[in-house]
């Protein structure tokens, strides 16, 4: 009988714990389900370990799930970690995971149910101070092509 713990999923992802996390996949726990809209991505994501992030895309999580969340969570995660930090560029490991993330499809343009893409987190955080938009851009152009045209 297959055992499904996506609750211990969550977890073990959240604390590193990858050997352990396989044996829950290979017992059949699905990589894309979720408690109360908090998914295994999610929890890979706030792991602070890009390898575990990896490891669920590597185990089929969707990079798109939720209208394109992971993405939005990825940048909010970036800019957050800068804000709290007092950082004037993203933590390294913060920008890896984004790059896994596009580099596995992530579509930075997908619109959910307002309209909204993950990439408009950017013009959020900088809530009408031009400088501080361009500033964002300019940290993350490099990984979304045209995003300055994008947000303009």
């Amino acid at each position: 009988m297959t055992k499904n713990y996506p609750s211990k999923l969550l977890e073990l992802l959240q604390y590193g714990l990858i050997d352990e996390a396989q044996e829950l996949l290979s017992q059949g726990t699905d990589i894309n389900a979720g408690i109360l809209g908090f998914r295994p991505i999610y929890a890979a994501i706030h792991s602070d370990d890009p390898n575990v992030l990896q490891f669920v895309v590597d185990n089929g999580a969707d990079v798109n799930i939720d209208e394109g969340t992971p993405l939005l969570e990825i940048l909010d995660y970036c800019i957050d970690g800068m804000i709290q930090a007092e950082r004037i560029e993203p933590y390294p490991e913060a920008l890896r995971m984004l790059q896994i993330l596009l580099d596995n499809g992530a579509d930075p343009f997908l619109k959910n149910v307002e309209g909204h893409r993950p990439i408009d987190v950017l013009t959020e955080y900088a809530a009408s101070k031009e400088r501080t938009l361009s500033r964002l851009i300019n940290l993350f152009e490099s990984y979304i092509p045209n995003l300055r045209d994008l947000l303009s």
